[in-house]
């Protein structure tokens, strides 16, 4: 059991670990996981397929359509695998 004392401020929740949605500036469809917050199988079985796209396994790491892989954050080159 874990006690908190009654005073103590309560912590924000926790991001989820997976998640999607569409939306942000683009207005695409997208699913995310937060890796370092996977249990170590499912941490590993995700940084496999990261690998098939990104030897490094640096992040973030965007894959569109099992066709293309964009590394980094380089927005206009998103916006160009995306065709917007």
């Amino acid at each position: 059991m874990h006690l908190v004392q009654a005073d103590a401020p309560v912590p924000p929740p926790a991001p989820p670990v997976y998640g999607g949605g569409q939306g942000g500036v683009l207005g695409v469809t997208f699913e995310y996981a937060y890796v370092d917050l996977l249990h170590e199988q499912e941490q590993e079985e995700v940084l496999a397929q990261v690998r098939r796209w990104n030897p490094s396994v640096s992040f973030p790491t965007i894959v569109v359509d099992d066709v293309q892989c964009v590394v980094g954050y380089r927005p206009e080159e998103l916006q160009e695998v995306l065709g917007l």
